[in-house]
């Protein structure tokens, strides 16, 4: 992860930790894209919808931010006591998120779970 990526992924999560769409969608690129393994959709495109289905995923009730490696990227991570509730992939080009890819299957998610 470059400085910059983690710049941008710890603004996102600072955004999100806020329910600050404003903050979270000037991080994202016009042509972002998100797509999702699950839950009630599947992709999203724009600022504007990946901002809403983005917040939505990282707000889950009770649920903590956090940033932290994913496959080699910069992610967003939500746990609820320990247990991970979703992970956010976020791909960045230049100086903007272009990319976002959201596991919320529970088997994928078993290893992302804490004691």
């Amino acid at each position: 992860m470059t400085e910059e990526q983690g710049g941008i992924v710890r603004r996102l999560a600072l955004a999100a930790r806020r329910n600050d769409r404003a903050a979270f969608r000037a991080e994202l690129h016009a042509g972002v894209r998100a797509v999702c393994d699950g839950g009630p959709w599947k992709t999203a495109s724009g600022t504007d919808q990946v901002t809403e289905v983005a917040l939505t995923l990282l707000r889950v009730s009770g649920g903590e931010v956090s940033v932290e490696p994913a496959n080699g990227s910069p992610s967003l991570v939500v746990r609820r006591n320990g247990a991970a509730l979703a992970v956010l992939i976020v791909a960045t080009g230049g100086d903007r998120v272009v990319n976002l890819w959201a596991v919320t299957a529970p088997a994928k998610l078993r290893r992302w779970c804490r004691p």
